[in-house]
C-alpha cells in the first residue's frame, strides 16, 4: 500500500447513501452518533498497479470546523495512524479535513507518514479550466482569495485580465464575467439572480456554493478542480463527478505515489506556482486529464 486519502461525509445527510436507516433520523442525531466512531478503512483500490486506500473520517464538515480542535486533530491523527497500519506512505487530506488541520500545518512532522492536501493539483486543475474561458476583455473574480487555492488563482491570472478580488463584498463578485468560488462555506452562498448576464461560475467548493441546476439560461456553472483517471477504478461510491473522474485532492496522492515521492507536498496556504506546474506535468505524464 502506498497512498491514502481521507474522506468524510460533507453533511449528515451524506450518511443516508451508505446507511439506509440514517434517513429516519435528524441530522443533529446522526452527528452525535458518528462523533463516537473512530476512522476506518473505507475502500481499497489500485491505480496503474499502485495500491491505495480511502480512510473514512466520520465527522461532517460542520463538525470538523466547529468541534473542539484537539478532538478533531486527534481523529485526524488516528486516520493517519490507520493509513500507516495499512501500509500507506503518503496521506492526502480531503475536503474539510484539510481545513481542520490548517492545510496540514497542524500535523506536519507529528505523524509518521508524509502528508499533502492536494491543493497544488487542485489549483492546477482550476486554472487549466479557467484558461479556456478567459481573455483581456473579461473580469475575473475570486471568492475565497485568502485561501491556498484562491490566492494562487489570483497570482496566476494577475497578468491575464483585471482580477477582481472578492472576500466579503459580493457586490463586486456579482459584477464579474468569470467567478472562481473556493471557500470553506458549508452552504450555498451565491445568489444566481444577482449574477451578471452571461457569467460563468467555476465552483471549486464542496459542498457547492451555488445550486447545481441554476434556473437562469444565461449563466453557466462548472465544477472545477477535478481530473479523469488514466484507468477505471471502482470506488463503490458516487462522487457526483462522472465516470472515472475524481477530485484533484484524490488524484494528487496517487500521482505522488506513482512517482515514489513520499514527501510532505501541498502544505499550508502558500502553494508556489512552480509546484503547481510540477504536479500538472506529473499528472499528464501518468495519463491524468483535467476536466
Amino acid at each position: 500500500m502506498s497512498f491514502s486519502f481521507l474522506i468524510h461525509p460533507l453533511t449528515a445527510r451524506y450518511m443516508d447513501r451508505g446507511i439506509p436507516w440514517s434517513k429516519f433520523f435528524p441530522s443533529f442525531f446522526i452527528e452525535w452518533v458518528i462523533k463516537f466512531k473512530s476512522p476506518f478503512l473505507f475502500r481499497r483500490l489500485e491505480i496503474l498497479k499502485t495500491k491505495g486506500i480511502f480512510i473514512g473520517v466520520p465527522l461532517t464538515s460542520n463538525q470538523l470546523l466547529n468541534l473542539d480542535k484537539k478532538f478533531v486533530l486527534k481523529r485526524l491523527t488516528q486516520a493517519c495512524q490507520k493509513s500507516k497500519k495499512y501500509g500507506a506512505k503518503i496521506v492526502s487530506f480531503g475536503a474539510f479535513t484539510a481545513i481542520a488541520c490548517n492545510q496540514g500545518l497542524d500535523l506536519i512532522n507529528k505523524v509518521d507518514v508524509a502528508i499533502t492536501t492536494g491543493r497544488a493539483l487542485t489549483i492546477g486543475a482550476v486554472v487549466s479550466k479557467v484558461e479556456k474561458y478567459i481573455d483581456s476583455n473579461k473580469v475575473l473574480g475570486v471568492i475565497g482569495s485568502n485561501g491556498a487555492i484562491g490566492k494562487a488563482c489570483v497570482e496566476y491570472f494577475k497578468n491575464y485580465s483585471p482580477v477582481k478580488i472578492t472576500r466579503n463584498n459580493f457586490d463586486d463578485a456579482y459584477g464579474c464575467d468569470l467567478l472562481i468560488s473556493t471557500t470553506n462555506s458549508t452552504t450555498e452562498i451565491i445568489d444566481e439572480n444577482k449574477l451578471k448576464p452571461g457569467s460563468v461560475i467555476f465552483d471549486v467548493s464542496k459542498p457547492a456554493t451555488i445550486k447545481k441546476n441554476v434556473k437562469r439560461e444565461d449563466v453557466k456553472v462548472l465544477k472545477a478542480g477535478s481530473l479523469r483517471l488514466p484507468e477505471h477504478i471502482n470506488f463503490g461510491f458516487d462522487f457526483d463527478l462522472g465516470k472515472d473522474i475524481v477530485y484533484a485532492c484524490m488524484a494528487e496522492p496517487m500521482i505522488l505515489a506513482l512517482e515514489r515521492r513520499y514527501e510532505n507536498y501541498s502544505i499550508g496556504d502558500n502553494i508556489s506556482l512552480d509546484k503547481v506546474d510540477e504536479i500538472l506535468g506529473l499528472a499528464k505524464k501518468w495519463g491524468f486529464e483535467v476536466v
